[in-house]
C-alpha cells in the first residue's frame, strides 16, 4: 500500500522535485552517488544530466522507478533510446516502496548489466527511497548481505537515503523470496558441476588413452628403426654367408636401409607431433577438471548457508555428508593436476629414443593410479 495516495503524490512532486534541485544546487545532498562499480544511484535526471551521465559516467543502463508524469515533465526518454541505453521502467508512487516483484526484475536486471562489465543508474525523484530500496537489494543479491548491512552500505554512501521500519520490512521479503530462488539455483548449480566433472574426468581419461596409444606407435617406430639399425651391423658381419646379398654391392645397400630409415624417421616424427598436440589437449582438460573441483565447493558452501532454517535441508547426518562431499573434489583436482605435471616433466626432452620408450612406461604406471570416481550421485 503506498503511504500517500498517487494523487496527493502528484500534487506534491513539482515541490518535492524543486527542493530537491535546490539541496542539490547548494552542495547538500549530491544528485548522484556510486555504489559500486556497477551502479549509481540518484535523482531524476534534467537533460543536462542525462548528457552528463552518458559522457562522463558512461552509463550503459538506467532504471527509471517513477511514475510516468513524472519522467515526462523533467527528462527526454528519447535520448536514452537515441545513445542506445538500456532502460527499464518500474513504476512506483513517490514516498512509496517498490513491489517486491519490481525489485525482483530490478535485481535480474542489473545481474545483466554487472556481467556485461556495464553500468547501470536507478532513480526515483530525490535517489532517497524507491531507487535507494532498489540499490539495497542488489547488495543483498550481489554481495550476501543482509537487509541490515545492505541499508548501512547505501546510508554510508548516500546519506540522505531512507530506511525506515516500512523500508527495511521490504528489503526483509525481498530476502525471504531471494533465499528459496537461490537455495534452487545453487542445487542446479551444484548439479551442473558435477556434471560437468564427470565429463572433464571421462573426456580427460579419453585423451590420455589416446596419448598412450600414440605413445606405443612411437615406441613401435623407435623398435623398428633400432632393429633396421641392427640389421645393417649384422649385414656387415656377416660377410659372404649370404649370397643374394653379395650381389648387391655395399653403396646400394646402404641406400635401401637409408631410405628405409628416412621413411622410419619420418613416421616417427609425424608420431612426436601428434603426441605433443595431443598432451596440449589433455592439458588443457586437466586445468578443467582442476576449474570445475574448486567451483563446486564454493556452491556446496552457499547453499549449506541459504538452508540453514530450512527444515527440508537441516538433518546434522546431510549436513555432515555434504560437507565431506565437497572436500573431496579439491584432492582430486589435486591429483589431476599432479598427473598433469608429471606428464609434463617426462615431455620436456623427447629428443632421444630413449625417452620415448621411458615416456611409455611413465602413462602405463600413471594409467593405473587413475582413481575410481564412479557413483558420485547428484542432489535431487
Amino acid at each position: 500500500m503506498p503511504i500517500i495516495s498517487p494523487n496527493l503524490a502528484r500534487l506534491f512532486f513539482f515541490p518535492s522535485y524543486g527542493y530537491t534541485h535546490l539541496l542539490t544546487y547548494l552542495g547538500i545532498r549530491n544528485g548522484y552517488d556510486k555504489i559500486d562499480n556497477t551502479v549509481y544511484v540518484g535523482i531524476l535526471p534534467t537533460i543536462a544530466m542525462q548528457k552528463y551521465l552518458i559522457e562522463h559516467e558512461k552509463v550503459n543502463a538506467v532504471i527509471s522507478m517513477n511514475e510516468d508524469y513524472e519522467l515526462t515533465y523533467v527528462s527526454d526518454q528519447s535520448l536514452w533510446a537515441k545513445h542506445e541505453i538500456q532502460h527499464l521502467r518500474l513504476p512506483t508512487v513517490d514516498f512509496s516502496n517498490p513491489q517486491v516483484e519490481n525489485l525482483f526484475h530490478g535485481v535480474e536486471f542489473l545481474r545483466t548489466v554487472r556481467q556485461a562489465n556495464k553500468t547501470a543508474y536507478i532513480h526515483c525523484k530525490a535517489g532517497r527511497q524507491r531507487s535507494a530500496n532498489l540499490a539495497a537489494c542488489y547488495l543483498i543479491d550481489t554481495y550476501g548481505m543482509t537487509p541490515e548491512e545492505a541499508a548501512r552500505r547505501i546510508r554510508s554512501i548516500r546519506p540522505s537515503t531512507i530506511f525506515g521500519a516500512r523500508e527495511m520490512k521490504r528489503l526483509h521479503d525481498f530476502m525471504s523470496v531471494l533465499s528459496t530462488k537461490k537455495k534452487n539455483v545453487y542445487i542446479d548449480r551444484i548439479n551442473e558441476s558435477l556434471l560437468l566433472f564427470n565429463r572433464n574426468i571421462d573426456k580427460f581419461n579419453e585423451l590420455l588413452n589416446i596419448l598412450s596409444q600414440l605413445i606405443d606407435v612411437a615406441t613401435g617406430q623407435i623398435n623398428d628403426i633400432e632393429k633396421t639399425l641392427g640389421n645393417n651391423d649384422d649385414d656387415e658381419d656377416d660377410g659372404d654367408e649370404n649370397e643374394e646379398q653379395q650381389m648387391i654391392s655395399d653403396s646400394e645397400r646402404e641406400l635401401i636401409i637409408g631410405g628405409k630409415l628416412c621413411e622410419l624417421n619420418e613416421d616417427l616424427n609425424t608420431s612426436l607431433r601428434e603426441l605433443r598436440q595431443s598432451w596440449s589437449t589433455l592439458e588443457k582438460q586437466g586445468a578443467a577438471i582442476s576449474k570445475s573441483v574448486f567451483q563446486l565447493p564454493k556452491f556446496v558452501q552457499l547453499f549449506l548457508d541459504t538452508t540453514k532454517t530450512d527444515a527440508d535441508f537441516n538433518d546434522p547426518y546431510f549436513r555432515f555428508e555434504m560437507v565431506h562431499f565437497s572436500e573431496q573434489f579439491p584432492i582430486i583436482g589435486q591429483f589431476y593436476y599432479e598427473l598433469c605435471l608429471e606428464i609434463q616433466v617426462n615431455f620436456l626432452d623427447l629428443s632421444s629414443m630413449k625417452s620415448i620408450k621411458h615416456l611409455s612406461t611413465v602413462l602405463e604406471l600413471l594409467s593405473s593410479r587413475l582413481p575410481s570416481i564412479s557413483g558420485i550421485d547428484l542432489i535431487a
